[in-house]
């Protein structure tokens, strides 16, 4: 059940406060997805928003049309190297998980959009491509930082430097979607993933996402030494989670003593 709509131009914020998922939605179907400044800055105030909202487990952003995006707004009014650079890095410090739901086709600076979430589902028969270097471009989104990191340095070469298109099952045998579900599927398959991350400790899942962020910033060693600064490897809610665990068990226990 959506708890509250709220839109601002090309992006809608669907909330379910029941569920525990917020769904940030680029509603620009004749434009292609393509992003604008407006769509990455609402985005990004989207998120900032979502993180900050206790009884929200995890955002979910997909898009409405025939694919999730054909990248930069270049006919349009598009955002800038640094209004780009700040949507995208608001997904990596976003309190909670972030899943990207993709169908279709992710082109360009969508590609490189994406690789700001935690998790990635696509559609069976989406096609990624950067197409940078085809109209004399360069990424400066990160895509020259990120994707290395997820798919290997070769790989990330081919990618950016012959412009090809590559399948949904490719992006997953190279590291960089999650799963790969029937093009029909992508939302559901996303919903499960938020579902199923909204059972688990909000506080720990908090926490370890952004030791996760900051160890792919740091060295190995400054990554271990903050993490052991930051807090001593539990949730807010590990005693209640504990307690409840060890109840099940004991309730488990005597069930089956009870049929000997």
């Amino acid at each position: 059940m959506v708890n509250e709509t709220q839109s601002a131009g090309d992006v809608l914020v669907q909330v379910e406060e029941d569920a525990h998922i917020a769904t940030i939605v680029i509603n620009r179907p004749r434009k292609r997805g393509a992003l604008s400044s407006s769509v990455v800055n609402s985005i990004k105030a989207a998120l900032l928003q979502c993180g900050k909202n206790d009884k929200i487990s995890s955002v979910i952003i997909r898009s409405e049309g025939p694919g999730f995006s054909a990248g930069d707004d270049l006919m349009g009014k598009p955002p800038s190297h640094h209004e780009a650079q700040e949507c995208i890095r608001a997904m990596e410090l976003c309190a909670v998980p972030v899943i990207i739901a993709v169908h279709g086709f992710v082109f360009t600076g969508a590609l490189e959009f994406i690789l700001g979430a935690d998790l990635i589902v696509a559609g069976a028969s989406t096609k990624f491509q950067d197409t940078h270097a085809k109209f004399g471009l360069v990424p400066t989104w990160g895509l020259p930082a990120r994707l290395p990191k997820m798919v290997g340095i070769h790989r990330a070469n081919e990618i950016m430097m012959l412009g090809e298109t590559f399948s949904a099952a490719e992006a997953y045998n190279w590291g960089l979607v999650n799963k790969v579900v029937p093009d029909d599927q992508v939302i559901q398959e996303a919903r499960r993933m938020a579902i199923q991350s909204s059972t688990l400790s909000r506080s720990a899942v908090v926490k370890t996402k952004k030791m996760m962020v900051e160890a792919n910033r740091s060295t190995l060693n400054d990554a271990l030494s903050w993490s052991t600064r930051f807090h001593p490897g539990q949730g807010d809610d590990i005693q209640d989670r504990i307690q409840t665990l060890f109840s099940k068990s004991s309730k488990f226990k005597n069930k089956n003593a009870s049929k000997l």
